[in-house]
């Protein structure tokens, strides 16, 4: 009979990241002709521009830095990687492989011919 009355799974992540455009203390908006949006050296890029007539549905064709987020997955993921590994759950391309490989394996086995059941 089964015993487990309950399996309970969590995590929580909070990731912030503090980043600076290309273009920071570059004043790009007033020279685009867009006076006082650089407010100050951290916020002294080139604005957002929303360009909507060229905007499909679901899309989104906007101009400007604040969306620039320079994450690289050597300096930005060790972290993951180092809580990972202490886990016992790799973060890394063998790892990757192996449950790439596994999941292929039991996919092919899913697409195997099952036998007729007998009558």
């Amino acid at each position: 009979s089964p015993t487990m009355v309950l399996e309970l799974k969590g995590a929580f992540t909070r990731l912030w990241l503090y980043t600076s455009a290309p273009n920071k203390g570059t004043n790009a908006s007033a020279k685009f002709g867009m006076p006082n949006t650089d407010v100050s050296d951290q916020i002294s890029g080139l604005a957002t521009v929303d360009i909507v007539p060229m905007r499909g549905v679901g899309s989104s064709f906007t101009l400007g830095d604040d969306r620039f987020v320079p994450i690289t997955y050597k300096d930005t993921w060790k972290v993951v990687r180092e809580i990972a590994e202490a886990s016992g759950t790799p973060y890394n391309k063998p790892a990757y492989e192996a449950e790439t490989k596994r999941e292929a394996e039991e996919l092919a086995k899913k697409q195997q011919p099952q036998p007729a059941p007998k009558q």
